[in-house]
């Protein structure tokens, strides 16, 4: 399988590039976990367990899929349908991810960049789907409708991890060698209403 080919997004690389919204799951079938957005929090804790992943940039929660790094999600069928009951903001965004650069005390976010995967097969020229950009060479108002979607979980990033730090401070977490009989990655830490992996 061809690897993703992540490239930011700017007009002078894009300006004739077309996309349209996925159909499939398919993409998703390798994936063993996912960031969360925080306004979404309780929709994940009842369709999966919640990890805490320490990361460069902070630490993050994200849904837990598999154990297994190399079998498939199994919550992905096999003609791509989603069978959880519900669908993590990060995988609604295809073909477009975030990247995330350091913390501003300025604005108080992370500041973030809109990347596309240029081997999706989502992208086209075709007239009829999607525009990257709008007659006026701006970012058109599909495209910024996705970067403000998928913008709202790393503006959250500085305070969750925060909070978890906390939690780590006040005991709540734990070594974890093995759950449900599985051996866990190394350095990952469990509690009481938590797991924590790094």
């Amino acid at each position: 399988m061809e690897q993703n080919q992540l490239q930011p997004v700017s007009f002078a690389r894009h300006k004739n590039w077309r996309w349209k919204r996925f159909t499939s799951y398919r993409f998703a079938t390798q994936k063993t976990q996912s960031r969360i957005v925080m306004t979404e929090a309780s929709e994940i804790a009842a369709a999966f367990p919640i990890i805490f992943q320490e990361t460069d940039l902070g630490i993050e929660p994200k849904a837990l899929f598999s154990l297994q790094k190399k079998a498939p999600n199994p919550f992905v069928t096999t003609d791509g349908r989603w069978l959880a009951s519900y669908v993590p903001a990060e995988l609604r965004c295809p073909p477009f991810q975030l990247a995330r650069t350091e913390y501003s005390s300025h604005d108080r976010h992370h500041n973030v960049q809109l990347l596309v995967d240029e081997t999706s097969a989502l992208l086209t020229t075709q007239p009829e789907d999607e525009p990257f950009f709008s007659d006026n060479d701006e970012l058109s108002q599909n495209l910024q409708d996705v970067l403000r979607f998928c913008s709202h979980g790393p503006q959250t990033t500085k305070r969750r991890s925060m909070l978890v730090v906390d939690w780590r401070r006040w005991g709540y977490s734990k070594p974890l060698a093995t759950t449900a009989a599985s051996n866990c990655p190394p350095a990952r830490w469990q509690s009481r209403r938590i797991d924590w992996m790094h």
